[in-house]
């Protein structure tokens, strides 16, 4: 099973990821993007961006409550956020080195490493070798996130201005009573992406890939509140948002606009960037054409796509950019009328049927 979301989120007034200040001066992250200019020549712009990066530590955040609230397993340093995880022997907390209380070789390591902390089977870790294990021992994150930046449609209509702001303390004569800093702050309709290997979750992938849990049942349950936890957290991360910096002051003017996520098993399927508004039709177009791809393999009658997507405005979009609600062999799509979060129910509970049917 693998999930795919793109989404176009407008954000006013935000300064979620910011850079080293220079002097009073605490300045917004920005990136180079290449545009396509009317002229079929292409441009250097920079833009505000957001990193996938602070996108990852806020998901690994929300999914460490998330985890100590259904009861799966989570190690105390990332219970803390403190995503440093088991990268040296230094790291291990008394706890940790009770359950490794002996060398393992790589592929015991990630497996004790994933069956005890959930934002490591899901967020991935790097242990570079040492008491517990000779060799080093890496597991690739299971959550995939890009840069947040102007989708190109919008890329002219973005900003990134400095708002003044004085601390003012007339009762310390002693000290300056006036202490001036500036922050900046952008302005954009952001297009972010997003994969989730979820087939990935609780097994192992180094050296062999393999159940952590070797009775059946067991597993399947584990697996099953894993997978509703990293789905959640996703929705948590991109809906409210739950990341980034300068929230207490500076909590961005957020909206959802546009969003299509794609299921697929047992392949990886990969929505459109959102880029432009057609997206979404990319979307199905591409699916289409990925089910196609595929129709004189064995995998044909094993393979399905389901496609949901959700707009906040239909008159944004002309009619033929909004796909019809489709049901063929395979293949289902759906547009979602409600909100977010109707289309994550629904994502859900393709999930779980999915999980359960196995």
């Amino acid at each position: 099973m693998f999930l795919s979301l793109s989404a176009r989120i407008l954000a006013n007034v935000e300064a979620l990821n910011m850079i080293e200040s220079i002097g009073n001066m605490v300045r917004h992250r920005k990136a180079p993007v290449v545009i396509k200019q009317e002229s079929n020549e292409y441009k250097i712009v920079f833009v505000p961006a957001i990193s996938g990066e602070s996108l990852a530590h806020g998901y690994q955040a929300t999914l460490a409550k998330l985890a100590s609230e259904v009861g799966v397993p989570v190690c105390e340093r990332c219970s803390r956020e403190e995503f440093i995880k088991h990268s040296t022997d230094e790291l291990f907390t008394n706890k940790d080195k009770e359950l490794f209380n002996e060398k393992l070789d790589p592929h015991e390591f990630e497996k004790r490493i994933i069956k005890h902390c959930t934002v490591e089977d899901i967020g991935g870790f790097l242990y570079t070798g040492g008491d517990y294990c000779s060799d080093p021992v890496k597991r690739t994150s299971k959550i995939q996130f890009s840069y947040m930046i102007p989708t190109y449609d919008t890329i002219k209509n973005v900003a990134v201005e400095s708002q003044f702001h004085v601390r003012y303390a007339p009762s310390e004569p002693r000290e300056p009573a006036q202490a001036i800093y500036y922050v900046d702050t952008g302005s954009a309709l952001y297009g972010v992406m997003a994969n989730l290997e979820l087939s990935g979750i609780l097994k192992t992938s180094m050296v062999k890939i393999e159940n952590v849990i070797k009775e059946e049942e067991k597993f399947k349950e584990e697996f099953k509140k894993r997978v509703d936890i990293a789905i959640k957290a996703l929705y948590l991360t991109l809906a409210s948002p739950l990341f980034g910096g300068h929230r207490s002051r500076f909590n961005p003017h957020w909206e959802i606009e546009s969003l299509v996520v794609a299921l697929a098993k047992p392949l990886v399927f990969t929505v459109s960037p959102p880029h432009s508004k057609i997206y979404i039709s990319s979307t199905v177009v591409k699916a289409k054409d990925y089910k196609e791809l595929f129709s004189d393999t064995k995998l044909s009658d094993e393979l399905e796509l389901k496609i949901y997507y959700y707009i906040s405005d239909k008159s944004a979009f002309k009619e033929e950019e909004l796909p019809k609600d489709e049901e063929v062999e395979g293949l289902s799509i759906k547009r979602i009328t409600g909100s977010v979060e109707e289309l994550f129910n629904e994502v859900w509970s393709t999930v779980k049927n999915w999980i359960e049917s196995t």
